[in-house]
């Protein structure tokens, strides 16, 4: 979970200076975004600013909280990996696992704890696991309705990478920690543990060759109990100067017709979301200038969940319908703003964003867009573009490793 917000990129160049590229054979001049502005905001502050529903994502992890988390996972893990040599309890997981209840290869324990493993309950074994560990290191008391009274609603095993190829028979892996304050911009190293209780230590950046099951929070699930719709009121923060219809000779969109967002592909995605964390959960928001004032309006907001094969180095075809773009409703120019979302969240952030354009074909003319709105603060900004409607429908690299197109 990435807190760092990154500079706006433009063709993967860190954007701090002006950069070029072509539409329909015109150049235009693309200000550099400025660098987001984040405050870290109290949760009823944050909703008089953005949004009545901000309450709805749930109370925010304090950083004691991720303490006492991040070292139930330490000793779980242990007592998951002695597990592990029963053959039963490693065909549960990958049985359970294989489900993919939500998209993922997720086994929550709260459908684990009550299934049978060679005559025993799940739970039990796990607390006799907990219980062979050498003394003071388990801090469950010693019977599984304890371990069950103690642990998060979401506690979660997973086996992200290689499940497929997963033999029971004879592989046994490790289990690794998922912290609730992983941060994918400074993690370059992933925590496990073996049978034996030794520490091995995984590239964080570099997905293994084997299955490795993954203790800590169930994202995916934490995602949807919680609200996606965090930022549904988006602000404009400067003056907009709506282009004149002659700004550019001619249109590859045709009016009245249903923008579609072509696909998406990420060439890093170890940028925004680790091994360690399983698929992405990419959210794209919609802004609008209003040409009779300030405010940018919001337009429309889309989650995708996608597994990492498919939106890795190579373009996931989406296809799907964003809005319907009326020009004499809405103007020529949108904004697309990208994030990937992350669970659970320490708190909120306000982000404040502003990009300029000017044309080559008429220097004099200028429009600018400011953006302001909410997000989780493990939240991954992915970058923003303009989009006119009078561009072909191109390739459009954004932030560092990301790129899309759009068209009809």
């Amino acid at each position: 979970m990435n807190k760092t917000l990154k500079l706006f990129n433009q063709a993967g160049v860190l954007a701090l200076g002006l950069m070029v590229f072509s539409g329909c054979g015109n150049e235009e001049e693309i200000s550099p975004a400025s660098e987001p502005r984040v405050a870290n905001l109290p949760p009823t502050k944050l909703d008089r600013m953005l949004n009545p529903l901000a309450a709805d994502i749930g109370p925010a992890l304090t950083r004691e909280d991720a303490k006492k988390l991040n070292a139930q996972f330490e000793v779980i893990a242990q007592g998951a990996a002695k597990a592990l040599q029963s053959k039963g309890f490693r065909e549960l997981i990958k049985a359970e696992a294989s489900k993919r209840r939500n998209g993922q290869f997720d086994a929550l324990y709260s459908l684990l704890k009550d299934q049978s493993v060679d005559g025993q309950l799940f739970k039990s074994v796990l607390s006799s696991s907990l219980d062979r560990l050498p003394n003071g290191l388990n801090t469950f008391v010693g019977n599984s309705q304890d371990l069950e009274a103690s642990v998060h609603p979401l506690l979660n095993f997973s086996v992200p990478v290689h499940i497929e190829d997963w033999d029971t028979d004879k592989f046994v892996p490790l289990v690794a920690i998922f912290p609730v304050d992983y941060d994918e911009a400074t993690a370059t190293r992933v925590k496990a543990y073996n049978g034996d209780g030794e520490v091995v230590w995984l590239d964080a950046k570099r997905e293994p060759g084997v299955p490795v099951v993954v203790v800590g929070l169930n994202e995916r699930e934490g995602l949807r109990g919680s609200d996606y719709y965090l930022s549904s009121d988006w602000r404009g923060l400067g003056p907009v100067q709506a282009n004149p219809s002659n700004a550019r000779l001619e249109a590859c969109r045709v009016d009245m017709r249903s923008e579609i967002l072509g696909g998406f592909k990420f060439t890093d995605i170890n940028m925004y979301e680790d091994w360690l964390a399983g698929d992405v959960e990419v959210r794209l928001r919609i802004a609008v200038p209003n040409a009779s004032g300030p405010d940018a309006r919001f337009a429309s907001e889309h989650p995708y969940e996608e597994i990492r094969r498919l939106v890795q180095q190579e373009f996931r075809a989406v296809g799907y319908n964003l809005f319907p773009w009326s020009t004499g409703a809405i103007g020529n120019i949108v904004t697309y703003h990208w994030t990937e979302e992350d669970w659970p969240h320490l708190g909120l952030q306000e982000v404040t964003v502003s990009v300029g354009r000017n044309f080559s074909t008429s220097p004099s003319i200028e429009s600018t867009i400011g953006l302001k709105f909410g997000t989780r603060d493990t939240d991954d900004i992915i970058g923003q573009r303009w989009i006119d409607f009078r561009d072909c429908t191109i390739e459009l690299p954004i932030g560092s490793g990301f790129v899309f197109k759009t068209g009809q």
